[in-house]
């Protein structure tokens, strides 16, 4: 991160930064953060880290505990099963309330995402394609227009982060989740929300067709690695 960089919205990048890294697995799930050291690769005071970290534990993406000492967490399958269930139960409804609500702006921001995915998938390049992915589902609650659900949303995102990047060796199931994206964006331009949901559901669900129908096995080959 930029030294010079000093703009009001400092906190954000530094939260937004310490995500990313523990999400990408830059900073392993399980290990013990240190304050100081983290503020040194990133080039800023302890103050935005320590802020950073606080609204990270909201996600329960660390824990902070006595003597200050924060470890990354280390979700285990059912914390996983029940942030994909709620998943399960949230995107639906966003996907629904966004298609009524911004039809115009919610299809575009999809069509621009699905043509960088395009890209990934031609160079292989996997966890480019993941970011993307996630951009795509983000979108359902930018322009649901109900701060609520996205509210909602935020708790869980990062959890469901861990878990998508794992999808980035499963290349099956990654080409599929490909298939599906362009399918929802087909039907909801046709006015068929309907049909979009149902692709949707396929794409999350824990039906066997789905990559999330044994999260129990996707964990534990994450933690074997």
């Amino acid at each position: 991160m930029d030294r010079t960089s000093r703009s009001g919205n400092l906190a954000k990048q530094v939260e937004d930064e310490i995500r990313t890294r523990i999400v990408n697995g830059q900073i392993p799930l399980g290990s013990q953060i240190s304050e100081q050291a983290l503020a040194d690769t990133l080039g800023v005071s302890k103050t935005p880290v320590r802020n950073a970290l606080l609204r990270l534990q909201d996600e329960d993406l660390v824990e902070i505990k006595p003597q200050k000492r924060t470890v990354v967490c280390r979700p285990d399958a059912e914390q996983f099963q029940n942030v994909s269930l709620v998943r399960t139960i949230l995107e639906p409804v966003a996907l629904a309330c966004a298609y009524r609500q911004s039809f115009d702006l919610f299809i575009a921001g999809l069509k621009d995402i699905y043509d960088e995915m395009v890209i990934s998938i031609d160079a292989a390049d996997y966890q480019a394609y993941i970011a993307q992915d996630m951009r795509f589902h983000d979108l359902f609650f930018e322009y649901c227009m109900n701060p609520y659900l996205k509210k909602s949303y935020r708790l869980i995102r990062s959890l469901l982060a861990i878990l998508r990047f794992q999808l980035t060796h499963n290349e099956k199931h990654l080409k599929k989740s490909f298939v599906e994206h362009n399918a929802i964006i087909g039907h909801l331009e046709n006015h068929d929300c309907e049909s979009a949901l149902e692709i949707l559901d396929s794409h999350i669900a824990f039906n066997n067709k789905s990559y999330w129908s044994n999260i129990a096995s996707i964990v534990e080959e994450m933690y074997s690695k």
